[in-house]
């Protein structure tokens, strides 16, 4: 991608954010973290000595309610989310924030024994990048818990649509759950759990937005399902 297209979608996405800092409802980030501690149990047992990165940790980050001694987090737009007090207020002082891309993570090889990268690729400068470099920092034996929005083949090209027609800058990419499974195969990951969020619910989740764009794609019948994997390198 043009860096040029990538600065706007995180120009868009800074804006969406600045739109919601005191209305939106950050619990969330408390639910997915007892999902992903739910979700990787059989594969990796947390303990205090356990190395967690979150890519693209948002506002606060579901590793703010993931209790270990390491934890690490990144975001491009980290020093936006840092300056915002209701940010500030819920994250956990203990983890260590960092302003950085995840297509060239600051940390060594084989650094963490849990990756977490929660509907972050459609966002990137380089999706494909962002798990090479994911998986690089992973050591042998460690676990990726990836979570993604997906289309079918007609809701991605009605998603790009909208998109080049301006309506929702700060999503350059869709993927198809094929495309999902695609780039994980090539860095050569173990796909160990995968789960869909199915047809139905994804129609009920997008009527149910205050989104336009999403109440407009479920009219459509183009609406983002969403995959969770569990992955190992």
């Amino acid at each position: 991608m043009n860096p040029r297209i990538w600065k706007k979608a995180q120009k868009s996405e800074k804006s969406w954010w600045e739109k919601r800092i005191n209305s939106l409802n950050l619990d969330f980030y408390r639910q997915f973290a007892e999902e992903i501690v739910n979700d990787i149990k059989e594969h990796l047992p947390l303990s205090t000595k356990t190395r967690i990165l979150e890519i693209g940790s948002g506002a606060a980050g579901n590793l703010t309610f993931i209790k270990t001694d390491y934890r690490f987090a990144i975001d491009p737009l980290e020093l936006f989310f840092a300056s915002i007090p209701r940010f500030q207020g819920i994250r956990d002082k203990n983890v260590s924030y960092l302003a950085a891309m995840g297509e060239a993570l600051p940390f060594k090889d084989s650094s963490f024994d849990l990756v977490i990268i929660d509907n972050v690729l459609d966002h990137c400068l380089s999706p494909e990048t962002v798990i090479q470099e994911t998986t690089r920092v992973t050591k042998n034996g460690g676990i990726i818990h990836l979570k993604q929005n997906i289309f079918s083949p007609y809701g991605k090209f009605i998603r790009m649509f909208i998109y080049r027609l301006g309506l929702d800058r700060k999503h350059p990419f869709a993927f198809t759950e094929n495309d999902v499974e695609k780039v994980v195969m090539r860095n050569q990951l173990t796909i160990l759990t995968k789960q869909r969020r199915g047809f139905l619910r994804s129609l009920y989740y997008a009527f149910s937005s205050p989104e336009s764009t999403s109440k407009g794609s479920a009219i459509l019948l183009a609406m983002r399902d969403q995959i969770k994997m569990i992955l190992k390198k």
